[in-house]
């Protein structure tokens, strides 16, 4: 996996981002160490200060950060609060987080492979968007769902139990609805399950 501070917004989503609040997280015991706010990018390039910094330039918190480093474990950061609209949902939308994944390849490659979900809910969706740190940053519609196999996706592998979409970026108009909108809480809070869906089953 990427270290944090190669992480970004895309960029059309971190110019319409306003401020935010972010924690950082301490992954050995779950303490919040730092709380910070800031606007574009600026939470991942926080993360990745410690790494160019010595002695007498480290403080405490920066400290910390390369203790976590150091363990072989990664600094958790939360984007806590966005001063970016809620999406309000007019379709039946599938929310899929793909905080790590979007990193390491194309958005929707990261969102459309391979995900425990039903197909037969799945395919009830009218919009897929994919979710980033709790905002919206890509909608994609799915032509179908598919078993996440080999052949059904050439270049990847076989995810037994895991489904996958075909589709392609939604119309203009369905992305000016959500694209750069902040995910409502309520569909943000419990459990870590990356699907969500904004109509019952």
């Amino acid at each position: 996996m990427k270290q944090a501070e190669s992480e970004s917004f895309p960029a059309d989503v971190a110019r319409k981002l306003k401020t935010y609040v972010y924690r950082l997280i301490d992954p050995r015991n779950g303490e919040t160490f730092y709380v910070g706010k800031g606007q574009g990018n600026r939470v991942f390039a926080h993360i990745g200060a410690d790494q160019n910094l010595e002695g007498d330039d480290l403080d405490n918190k920066l400290m910390r950060m390369r203790e976590i480093r150091l363990a072989g474990l990664e600094v958790v950061h939360v984007i806590h609060r966005y001063s970016a609209d809620p999406a309000v949902f007019r379709h039946k939308a599938l929310l899929i987080t793909v905080n790590k994944s979007a990193t390491e390849r194309a958005l929707y490659e990261a969102v459309r492979y391979a995900w425990k979900i039903s197909k037969s809910h799945a395919r009830q969706a009218e919009v897929i968007l994919a979710t980033l740190h709790g905002l919206i940053v890509g909608a994609f519609v799915a032509d179908e769902w598919v078993d996440a196999t080999a052949a059904n996706f050439p270049g990847r592998g076989d995810a037994p139990g895991r489904a996958g979409f075909v589709g392609q970026e939604a119309p203009d108009d369905i992305k000016a609805l959500y694209v750069g909108k902040r995910v409502p809480e309520k569909y943000t809070s419990g459990a870590q399950n990356p699907i969500r869906y904004t109509w019952t089953a």
